[in-house]
């Protein structure tokens, strides 16, 4: 059985203010496991069969988003 989406809600909530939706990204991962995918601004996480963000469940597209390992890690240093 999966992780309830409130319980992953509550979890980002308590979490200190995070300059970087890529160390959000992590956290979340390290919790909750799920795949990290970002685009050229902004990083998600997907857990189960929703996404997510440090602001709570993300609703919008997510067609344009690649995972993080889709043309290796050189990538990560400037999400930083």
């Amino acid at each position: 059985m999966g992780t309830r989406p409130s319980l992953i809600v509550s979890y980002i909530r308590t979490m200190p203010t995070l300059p970087n939706c890529y160390y959000v990204a992590l956290h979340l991962q390290d919790k909750f496991g799920g795949v990290i995918l970002y685009n050229n601004d902004h990083v998600i996480i997907k857990i189960g069969k929703l996404y997510y963000d440090k602001k709570g469940l993300y609703l919008k597209d997510t067609s344009r988003f690649l995972t993080m390992d889709m043309y290796g890690n050189n990538h990560i240093k400037n999400l930083l």
